[in-house]
């Protein structure tokens, strides 16, 4: 088999997005199955594209240089193809963050004084971006051969949105062996005191950047001298001091603020926290609350698609409900009987989750769906 992904962002795994697809083509490549990877930028590179080329031209012309393929696997935000117009046989959405979600929630309002008077001042404009972009995504997975969700609510969302359950596979990732073998190493060592929360994410509003503000400083009152650790907060906000301008100036020296960091750094940085917080809004997945439960720590997250996979649902909460995690959270951290039950559900839970077995059962449906000869859905 000869596959081609097409992945957001940079060829770069350290990075959010490409992760997946990434480990992905490694778990392929294990298997027997040649892939080939690329990103917009390399595509177009590779291409020679002129300015305004459609995908679907610059997809075609790849195909005339390095060969057929059987299947291509492209993110569907920033690819929305017609696959009718590609000469590849099977084409697979891949759900990296599915915003058909926003029409059934809100998430946090962006506080930053122009920001918030732009949107005062042209509502309409922003109304009208988000509900582009969700038609886009709904014609995009519509006319995809198959379509790969890492949570069963993307799922059930796209049943809604009236695709067959049949062209609609959930298929759950997970941590390489090899990195969730080091995560788990450190989950025995002792612990920091006063105790030290982590949360490792972008800082963006998206993840839940304000609750976890509010929550700091909840948790700060309850267990005095607290201190968080934020892990790969670079994204929306570049800099460490944009992080630590969200923080009251009373806390910020109980605030560690990590911008970005290595693979092999992860399970040091975790090893004497004593809790994790996830408090995101939107997830397909959520790695970062993966990670820190195979370092050992306890983590509270929102219910919400991705976390609500793998988090027991003891530990979720409705998202935007401070004072439930914060009270949880306190309860772990001043009740150390509790965390062997906590720990012993989240095993559990994330056992089998690995992205070995993730490309394993990728390549099992891509063999399923050529072998019933997937036809885009139109």
């Amino acid at each position: 088999m000869k596959v081609l992904l097409l992945v957001q962002g940079q060829l770069d795994r350290r990075l959010g997005g490409p992760r997946l697809p990434m480990d992905l083509a490694s778990g392929l490549r294990a298997q027997g199955v040649s892939v080939a990877v690329e990103s917009a930028d390399t595509l177009r590179q590779k291409t020679h594209a002129l300015p305004g080329e459609p995908w679907e031209v610059l997809l075609g012309r790849y195909v005339e240089a390095h060969g057929s393929f059987d299947v291509l696997d492209f993110d569907h935000l920033p690819f929305p193809l017609d696959p009718a117009q590609i000469p590849i046989r099977l084409s697979v959405a891949r759900v990296s963050l599915l915003l058909l979600h926003l029409a059934d929630m809100r998430l946090p309002d962006d506080p930053r004084p122009l920001v918030r008077m732009k949107k005062a001042l042209q509502p309409w404009r922003y109304r009208w971006q988000q509900e582009g972009q969700i038609r886009e995504t709904a014609e995009t997975l519509r006319r995809a051969g198959g379509v790969m969700v890492n949570n069963h609510r993307d799922a059930a969302r796209l049943g809604q949105l009236g695709l067959d359950p049949r062209q609609v596979a959930v298929v759950l990732p997970g941590c390489v062996q090899a990195e969730r073998a080091a995560l788990e190493a450190v989950a025995a060592r002792p612990k920091a005191r006063p105790p030290v929360i982590a949360f490792v994410g972008t800082f963006d509003f998206r993840k839940g950047c304000l609750d976890l503000v509010k929550m700091f400083e909840r948790l700060s009152a309850a267990i005095p001298g607290v201190r968080l650790r934020l892990l790969g907060t670079k994204g929306l906000f570049q800099t460490e001091a944009e992080v630590r301008g969200f923080f009251p100036a009373r806390l910020r020296a109980q605030l560690e603020v990590h911008p970005q960091f290595s693979p092999e750094a992860l399970p040091g940085l975790l090893a004497d926290a004593s809790l994790g917080l996830f408090p995101s809004y939107l997830e397909s997945f959520g790695y970062g609350a993966l990670e820190m439960m195979h370092a050992g720590l306890p983590v509270l997250a929102y219910d919400v698609p991705g976390p609500s996979e793998f988090v027991p649902h003891a530990q979720l909460f409705a998202a935007g409900d401070v004072a439930g995690m914060v009270a949880r959270a306190v309860a772990l951290l001043k009740t150390p009987d509790l965390l062997p039950a906590v720990l012993s559900a989240q095993a559990g839970e994330v056992q089998n989750l690995s992205a070995e077995q993730h490309a394993a059962r990728t390549l099992e449906v891509y063999a399923h769906w050529l072998r019933h000869d997937t036809a885009p859905h139109g």
